[in-house]
């Protein structure tokens, strides 16, 4: 499924809420979570009963004259050709294995008069709908570099971009009680010492960790910020230099020995580094604005 054909819905039904003055807002809050591409077309609606749903009357109305609009059009525009036989071999295989069985699949099609080859006509028509809407997308006009350093540089929409304050760490970790359920702040103060004198931090956490899955990658924690650290972890990292190793250092779960590998400060993601991702919001964007301007004129025609 199309990354923009959710927001593309939600567009869909915020403009026929306007036009038809429904008072949509309580159920668009609702199911704005949940609203996708297949509630388009009024088989999906049909089969809402397979997850247990209700679509209420305004929403369902809403959604129908959509998926209308986008029918109409696609059927009149003669130059449109797709093939969707992948796709729709692709869905009709996913639909198969929602169920646990040939007999529950056809009971459940006949409860709602519906048959196999009807729902597979449908959900082509529904990939037929898709297609077309990707062919009206497809010339529409990407980011450009003006576009990405405008949607960027503004202070009040910058702070989505502050990559906060983090550290690169490793440790050695012994839990609390061991199997005998003995105290070991002896064993982390023995491990401290044999560190001391030189022996390899990564062969005495192979060795000792208790922490089964960093203990082979020689302690390391990844990058870790302070929202996920304990108060006495991220008390005595503070007190690192990078490539340094805490004494046994004390939490709820253990005993720990830290080694800092690597820090930064908080600041904001360079442009390059989000550049792909701002793209893509802005071209999210720019489809949902185009959508709503083909549907507002689209309805526009058929009311006159």
């Amino acid at each position: 499924m199309k990354a923009w054909i959710l927001p593309f819905t939600l567009a869909c039904l915020a403009l026929l809420a306007w036009r038809y003055r429904h008072d949509m807002r309580e159920q668009l809050l609702d199911k704005s979570v949940t609203l996708s591409i297949d509630e388009l077309h009024p088989t999906a609606i049909g089969l809402a009963f397979r997850q247990g749903e209700s679509p209420s009357t305004p929403l369902v109305s809403a959604t129908l004259r959509a998926q209308q609009a986008i029918r109409e059009a696609r059927i009149h525009d003669t130059a449109f050709h797709a093939d969707v036989s992948l796709r729709l071999k692709e869905e009709w295989q996913l639909w198969q294995r929602q169920w646990e069985n040939d007999e529950e699949r056809r009971t459940r099609l006949a409860n709602q008069q519906l048959n196999e080859s009807k729902l597979e006509s449908s959900i082509r028509e529904k990939l037929l709908d898709e297609a077309w809407l990707e062919d009206q997308l497809a010339t529409f006009s990407h980011p450009t570099e003006a576009d990405l350093a405008e949607a960027y540089n503004p202070p009040h929409l910058r702070e989505q971009w502050r990559i906060p304050h983090a550290w690169r760490v490793a440790h050695l970790f012994v839990a609390q009680n061991g199997s005998s359920r003995q105290d070991r702040s002896q064993l982390i103060e023995n491990l401290h010492q044999k560190l001391l004198q030189g022996e390899p931090w990564a062969t005495l956490v192979e060795a000792y960790s208790d922490d089964s899955r960093s203990k082979t990658r020689a302690g390391e924690l990844g990058w870790m910020t302070e929202k996920r650290m304990p108060p006495e972890f991220l008390a005595a990292l503070k007190t690192l230099k990078i490539g340094s190793t805490s004494s046994p250092i004390k939490t709820r779960l253990g005993w720990h020995l830290i080694r800092l590998l690597d820090d930064h400060s908080d600041r904001y993601a360079h442009l390059a580094e989000i550049r792909q991702e701002l793209a893509s919001q802005l071209a999210s964007i720019k489809r949902q604005e185009r959508i709503s301007e083909w549907m507002a004129v689209r309805f526009t025609s058929t009311r006159k």
